[in-house]
């Protein structure tokens, strides 16, 4: 991956931007990154939203964030993983989806100390570079603050995709 030797992270941390491990959905409600461990079901859920609401899938893998004024904007980026979804593109982020797989759906708001793991798990981090590290807590600390982090225990179906619609718009006013 010739990325890695262009070292993207310390040029986007830099310009206080960074990498998060998700699928980016562009839905009615806002930007809506389904996050979690590989294999836990993003892509799964981002192309249920575009299915069933017609969410445009912006990145599949590694969305670009950064904050932009009082939002968070999440940007296509050339991180696509097996979705192969790599648009350029971005939208404003209305909540951060950390997902478990279950029988049932259950959406849970995250303590900020929940999310800051959830979150700093997700992202790629120089441990060996002080001023990297302390970058990354500031924007994942900043992240939190503005956008919720929910834990969304789903299944891979359109009730899925009802389920967590109606909660946001209860839980976000949206």
């Amino acid at each position: 991956n010739c990325f890695v030797h262009l070292n993207l992270e310390s040029i986007l941390i830099r310009r206080k931007k960074f990498f998060l491990h998700a699928a980016c959905v562009n839905t009615h409600l806002g930007g809506i990154l389904f996050s979690g461990p590989s294999g836990i079901g993003k892509s799964t859920q981002a192309e249920l939203w575009k299915k069933y609401r017609n969410a445009v899938h912006i990145n599949g893998d590694r969305p670009i964030l950064s904050k932009e004024g009082e939002n968070w904007k999440a940007w296509g980026s050339p991180y696509a993983g097996s979705s192969k979804y790599h648009v350029n593109a971005n939208c404003t982020v209305a909540a951060v989806i950390i997902l478990r797989q279950a029988d049932d759906c259950h959406l849970r708001r995250l303590l900020p100390q929940e999310a800051f793991r959830e979150i700093w798990e997700g992202m790629t981090v120089h441990s060996w570079d002080k001023t990297f590290v302390e970058e990354a807590s500031s924007l994942a600390m900043e992240l939190i603050k503005c956008v919720p982090v929910y834990e969304y225990h789903c299944t891979p179906n359109e009730f899925s995709v009802n389920y967590l619609e109606k909660c946001l718009r209860k839980e976000c006013s949206i």
